[in-house]
């Protein structure tokens, strides 16, 4: 019997275990202790931190696992990374995992990558207040103040001018656990975001949606919905500036979540995942499309490819 292992056990890995054991294989859940519903659901339980990425790789290699998979986070892609690069397994490598989850190195392929995405700097949180003053007035206010390791919107927020920085930098501090984080241009517009199917190098399957969006110290998605009716152009620039993400980052063989916003007709790229998205978004794809969005992430990580054989326009254009 086939060996998968799921990194996380919470509400997101939940569907993802489940999925598993229904299709015959034999599910190992590694994270932390704790109330999470994957447990369970799971056939053997290893408590370790899914950060750890040392301690992870040497029960996967003890356990000679045949797959890797998370879902709707990006606390253990580092991990799974180093899992795939280790074990030979498929999956996105850890340079490319590196470049899809921590956001300096984010912007930077971006930008090397051509991809349109908002103008930005890198700023160490030990930087003195004056001198990350100074960068905001160089970007232009407002800006946006980014965690460099955070998912989930936590250590996001909208400065809006000098009196603003000191506590935009002090909302980074209580979640990082980098000394860098990013300042980038705010962008007004309508923001929306994409799932993407990447299986040997080519888009798959490409689903924009809609998002649902609580307004707190910034956007925060809670909620999504399909068919969007973007009109053509929209569409293939989004579906452009995926392609170009997705190779800036050297990302193949996965699932990714993409976040957009639409400014002067353009859309800019303001973050990419290589997983699926979280907030039912898998589910989503699997009832607008017909498919078990799930089972097509397991059997990838299985290394079985597949998935959805075109790029499935349908309702997401408005004709």
């Amino acid at each position: 019997m086939k060996k998968i292992m799921v990194l996380g056990a919470g509400v997101y890995q939940l569907p993802l275990i489940r999925k598993i054991r229904e299709m015959g294989y034999y599910s190992i859940v590694v994270s932390i202790p704790g109330k999470y519903p994957g447990f369970s659901a799971a056939d053997k339980i290893y408590y370790e931190n899914t950060t750890n990425t040392d301690s992870v790789l040497k029960i996967a290699m003890e356990e000679k696992i045949d797959a890797v998979c998370l879902c709707g986070t990006d606390v253990a892609m580092n991990t799974l990374g180093s899992i795939c690069d280790a074990m030979g397994l498929c999956g996105p490598s850890k340079s490319a995992v590196e470049a899809a989850s921590y956001k300096v190195a984010m912007k930077d392929s971006f930008k090397k990558g051509d991809v349109r995405s908002p103008a930005f700097a890198a700023v160490s949180l030990s930087s003195a207040l004056s001198d990350i003053e100074e960068i905001c007035d160089d970007i232009g206010y407002p800006v946006i103040f980014k965690a460099e390791d955070s998912s989930g919107s936590r250590g996001i927020i909208k400065v809006s001018c000098k009196a603003d920085v000191l506590n935009g930098k002090e909302c980074v501090y209580k979640v990082t656990r980098s000394d860098k984080f990013i300042i980038e241009k705010f962008i007004d517009g309508w923001e929306f975001g994409a799932q993407a199917f990447i299986c040997g190098g080519e888009i798959r399957m490409y689903m924009p949606h809609g998002d649902y969006v609580f307004h707190g110290n910034t956007g925060v998605p809670v909620g999504h919905y399909i068919p969007l009716g973007l009109d053509e152009g929209v569409y293939n620039d989004s579906l452009e500036q995926t392609r170009c993400s997705v190779q800036s980052c050297g990302l193949d063989n996965c699932a990714v979540n993409m976040d957009f916003i639409l400014s002067g007709g353009k859309v800019y790229v303001l973050e990419i995942g290589a997983r699926a998205g979280g907030t039912c978004l898998p589910e989503l794809v699997s009832a607008y499309y017909g498919i078990d969005y799930y089972k097509y992430i397991i059997n990838l990580a299985l290394g079985n490819g597949g998935g959805p054989c075109s790029l499935i326009r349908s309702a997401c254009i408005r004709q």
